[in-house]
C-alpha cells in the first residue's frame, strides 16, 4: 500500500497502473504528488516523461485503496477516486500508427459489406474499392493511447475508440476468417 503524506513530493515507480475512466485505458508507471496542489500521472514516452493525467486537489495524501482481488485498486487523491489495476504484463505497442488508413465501423454497413465482398471475391470490388477508399477512408493523425486515436478526412477530425475503427487489412483478415467458419459449418 503506497501512502504519501502532506508535504511530500514523491515519484512512485514500483507499480505499473492501468487507469480507467479518462479516455479509456491508460498505462501509467510514474506518479508525482505535489502537496496542496494535486497529483500528476506521468509516463515515459520516447525517453521523455509526459503527463497522462493531472488531478487537482488538496492531495494531503495519495493512497492506493485496495478494492477487490489482489490487484484492483482505487488511487485516491483528495476526494477523487480513479479506478486502477496493477498490471504485470509488458505494455503493448499501439496497434495503429500515425498515417494508417482506417474506416469507421459504426456508421453504416460499409465495413461488413466490404468484408463479404472480399470473402466472396466479388468481381466488382476491385473496380469500386478506390472510390470507397476515397469517400470513406480516414487517416490516423494522432495515437492518444492504445484505445483512442484522432482521425481526419479533409476538415473532419474526430477522436475515436479503437473498437470503432478498422483497417483494410483487418477487413481482409475477417473475410478470411468468415470463409473458414463457413467451411467448418459446411455452408457452401
Amino acid at each position: 500500500m503506497a501512502m504519501l503524506k502532506q508535504g511530500e513530493k514523491k515519484v512512485i515507480t514500483d507499480f505499473k497502473y492501468v487507469l480507467f475512466g479518462y479516455q479509456g485505458r491508460v498505462d501509467c508507471d510514474v506518479i508525482e504528488v505535489y502537496s496542496g496542489v494535486g497529483a500528476r500521472f506521468l509516463k515515459e514516452i520516447n525517453g521523455a516523461l509526459q503527463e497522462i493525467l493531472f488531478i487537482s486537489g488538496t492531495a494531503d495524501k495519495v493512497e492506493l485503496v485496495q478494492m477487490h482481488g489482489l490487484n484492483h485498486y482505487y488511487i485516491r487523491v483528495d476526494s477523487v477516486n480513479i479506478y486502477a489495476k496493477l498490471i504485470e504484463e509488458d505494455i503493448k505497442e499501439p496497434s495503429l500508427r500515425v498515417g494508417d488508413k482506417i474506416f469507421i465501423t459504426n456508421n453504416s454497413d460499409l465495413t461488413f459489406n466490404l468484408m463479404i465482398g472480399f470473402a466472396e471475391n466479388h468481381p466488382e470490388l476491385p473496380k469500386v474499392l478506390p472510390d470507397i477508399q476515397r469517400d470513406f477512408e480516414y487517416e490516423v493523425t494522432e495515437v492518444v493511447n492504445e484505445n483512442i486515436v484522432l482521425i481526419q478526412k479533409g476538415g473532419d477530425k474526430r477522436y475515436m475508440s479503437r473498437d470503432k475503427v478498422t483497417t483494410l487489412e483487418e477487413i481482409k483478415l475477417n473475410a478470411k476468417l468468415w470463409n473458414e467458419r463457413k467451411r467448418e459449418r459446411g455452408v457452401k
